[in-house]
């Protein structure tokens, strides 16, 4: 077992195998090493422990290899509002504390089911606290992509109209393809990767 696995697979065991975030991660990494943590050496134990196929990291969250998210149907009925108030307006979604309000849940129970949701992969955060279905990305990419059949960029107006949305909601979409390559941001407007 190397160093990473040593320190951090106990305390993946006591969080049941649940996705964590990379600050806890790191949190964790730094308290099992005694504090001062360089952040080198916590990507290096992350990058050891997904080498090994021992944890899976996806954006956002690290998790052990294998483990599944199952809700309870409580928390499948409070996921299923969630998902039907973010379907409503797919490309124009409401933020955390809008959907605090409308949902009725505290802030602690809000935040864990939004991560379950994202670590079953059925939506995303952006920035902003700003959170998307992941068939409003892909119908975001589809659209995109036809877009570019006959040009090579967009600016973030062009795209804005392309979705039918507002700067609030095109810019973090946008800055999510640049981090995905599908754009690539120059000066104000974006380069379309195919």
């Amino acid at each position: 077992m190397n160093f990473a696995s040593r320190l951090l697979a106990p305390r993946f065991r006591q969080a049941g195998g649940e996705f964590l975030s990379p600050a806890f991660f790191n949190r964790l990494l730094e308290e099992q090493a005694g504090g001062g943590v360089a952040p080198k050496l916590f990507d290096q134990a992350l990058a050891a422990l997904v080498a090994g196929q021992r944890v899976l990291e996806q954006p956002q969250w690290v998790k052990l290899a294998g483990h599944t998210i199952r809700l309870g149907a409580a928390d499948e009925k409070s996921a299923e509002r969630i998902t039907t108030l973010l379907a409503a307006a797919p490309f124009s979604p409401p933020d955390e504390a809008e959907l605090g309000r409308e949902l009725g849940l505290s802030a602690h129970e809000l935040r864990r089911l939004l991560g379950a949701l994202q670590g079953m992969g059925r939506i995303f955060r952006l920035e902003g606290d700003l959170y998307f279905l992941h068939s409003a990305l892909t119908e975001a990419d589809r659209r995109l992509q036809e877009y570019a059949a006959g040009r090579e960029e967009i600016s973030v107006s062009e795209f804005r109209e392309l979705l039918g949305t507002t700067r609030k909601y095109a810019v973090p979409l946008l800055n999510w393809f640049d981090h995905t390559g599908r754009t690539e941001r120059i000066g104000d407007n974006r380069i379309i990767n195919r």
